[in-house]
């Protein structure tokens, strides 16, 4: 399975696993477009260096996920910035890799690297809620 170029070395990293599961994500819109599934390393080019001097990079580069919907909602009474929509989408091997990434306020969520293969990762999630 390939990645994009810009993924740094060694990302997805080496304890990441396939994808495979259920998960959620928030969306701006009533349905999810292949916008609403853009890592940060490309929407905030700025913020790059930073991410590579926290060690950070590869996880920039991946998706947020979050397996409950439950916590994924309470995110979103906090941060303004993800209100929307959420959508669900359901991952299997083929659809790249996964690590469970959680903190203390998110501890369901998940990083997902999408393969080089898949242009639109959109097409495996629809709206729940």
């Amino acid at each position: 399975m390939r990645f994009p170029k810009y993924f740094p070395k060694g990302c997805p990293p080496a304890d990441s696993s396939e994808a495979s599961g259920t998960f959620y994500r928030t969306i701006k819109g009533r349905i999810p477009l292949k916008k609403d599934f853009l890592p940060y390393w490309l929407l905030k080019p700025h913020k790059q260096q930073e991410w590579i001097q926290k060690g950070k990079a590869c996880q920039a580069c991946g998706l947020s996920l979050n397996t409950n919907i439950e916590d994924l909602k309470r995110k979103q009474e906090i941060i303004p910035s993800i209100r929307g929509k959420i959508a669900k989408g359901t991952l299997e091997p083929k659809t790249g890799k996964i690590k469970s990434t959680p903190s203390l306020r998110d501890t369901s969520h998940h990083t997902w690297w999408v393969p080089d293969s898949i242009k639109d990762p959109s097409i495996f999630f629809k709206v729940v809620a």
